[in-house]
């Protein structure tokens, strides 16, 4: 009998192991829908009518990722003890312990190694939606994207803070097929008064704490935020000509009007450094990223206007305010391109701190640039496309600031025709990739 336990426990293990080399397989995008999966019929079943009332099938999609490694590893430690126990009654007990938990350690090892070769894990393909049904809806699902980057209601009767209001938003985009997977940006009435450090940053920072609960809730785990004070994302021109005659947006510092506002970068610091401190314990709390987006475009100051985010130290200083692996970036590769920055080197070295990928082209300097098609400006796309596989970046990325094709009259960089070119050369990109990858 004893015999015979000894080989079922042994199956018992590789069965196990098994089965986590066959879900570490799976490309990123196969991993989130079977969860996502697993999640939905939970909440549509009558599961949800005997689970416990601290229980909320709202956040059993986060449970699944979140926990799922814990869960199998703890298995696979209980029956590698017993298998060890079972296969080497010779030695100690306390040395059989030592022994299983190094092989556990080796084939965690070996298995993450192994997921860094795994096609399309890189990248989480992801399209702009705003809370407001549109279009672009239908057009990012025939383009074969089922995740969003969602944008909330700039609305009074939205309260960002409430889990009802943000399952009412949510459960739009997922009726539609879509799972929201970032938000970006923070809510303006919230990001303003923080940025600007006035009478209702504290209230605001402490209405932030509550919205990562409230996200918490609905699993969304990115959160894209930008410190740029009085002046947006800005540009001089929203009508250039391109390619075929298309139309793109562009800066030039030499046609900039300043705006009269006015802020100094020690000011902007010191509210940054408030607003982190608040809410990073709040991010940790629910396992939610902080993605800083850089200053667009990244110049140090606009008119009386200070841009603290406008160079790779200074950005490397907001990540040193937290020094937790919660803060992070959005790593909007044009703006480090106008930096100067290398990145070759900034991918890699910051691999563990990219959250957020905005995947955009453009041609010029800091002071005078325009976008364009994502296959015609300054930067290699395909080589970076490359590079961030190669690193193992598993995250989010969204085409952004299209350019204005035939047709359209709509000049912001976000119309339908370039977002599903743009789709569409970055699907390529990503196939391609993993073709070179697969090859090698």
């Amino acid at each position: 009998m004893k015999k015979h336990a000894k080989y079922l426990v042994l199956a018992v293990t590789l069965g196990i192991m098994a089965l986590i080399f066959f879900f570490s397989s799976q490309p990123g995008e196969t991993s989130y829908q079977l969860s996502g999966a697993v999640a939905d019929t939970v909440q549509h079943s009558k599961v949800s009518t005997i689970t416990p009332s601290w229980f909320s099938t709202q956040n059993f999609n986060a449970n699944i990722r979140k926990w799922a490694h814990v869960y199998i590893y703890c298995a696979l430690g209980v029956s590698m003890a017993v298998t060890v126990h079972l296969w080497t009654r010779r030695i100690a007990l306390w040395q059989q312990g030592l022994l299983a938990a190094a092989l556990c350690t080796l084939y965690a090892m070996s298995d993450e190694i192994h997921q860094y070769f795994v096609p399309a894990r890189a990248m989480l393909l992801t399209d702009y939606l705003r809370s407001d049904r549109d279009l672009t809806w239908d057009y990012a699902l025939q383009c074969g994207v089922r995740h969003a980057v969602i944008r909330l209601p700039e609305d009074p009767a939205f309260d960002p803070t409430d889990p009802a209001h943000w399952r009412s938003v949510t459960g739009r985009f997922r009726s539609a097929g879509h799972t929201p997977v970032v938000v970006e940006p923070l809510p303006n009435a919230l990001h303003d008064h923080i940025k600007a450090g006035d009478g209702q940053a504290d209230a605001c920072i402490e209405a932030v704490t509550r919205m990562l609960a409230a996200m918490d809730q609905v699993n969304i785990r990115t959160l894209c935020f930008n410190f740029m004070a009085y002046v947006g994302w800005t540009r001089t021109d929203n009508a250039l000509p391109d390619r075929g005659g298309a139309r793109v947006t562009g800066f030039s510092l030499a046609d900039y009007r300043p705006t009269p506002a006015a802020i100094t970068a020690e000011k902007l610091w010191r509210n940054y450094t408030q607003f982190v401190q608040g809410v990073l314990p709040y991010a940790e709390r629910y396992h939610i990223r902080l993605a800083l987006h850089p200053d667009d475009p990244p110049l140090p100051n606009l008119g009386g206007v200070a841009r603290i985010m406008s160079s790779v130290s200074n950005i490397q200083r907001a990540l040193d305010v937290g020094h937790s692996p919660w803060l992070g970036v959005t790593f909007c590769q044009a703006c480090f391109h106008l930096m100067g920055a290398d990145l070759d080197r900034l991918i890699p070295a910051w691999r563990e701190k990219i959250f957020f990928v905005h995947f955009r082209n453009v041609t010029g300097t800091a002071q005078d640039f325009h976008e364009t098609f994502h296959d015609a400006g300054d930067l290699p796309m395909a080589h970076l496309v490359d590079l961030y596989r190669r690193c193992g970046i598993d995250v989010p990325v969204r085409v952004d600031h299209v350019p204005t094709m035939a047709g359209e009259t709509q000049t912001t960089g976000y119309t339908a025709l370039g977002r599903l070119y743009a789709l569409g050369y970055l699907r390529g990109l990503l196939e391609g990739t993993a073709c070179k990858e697969e090859s090698t």
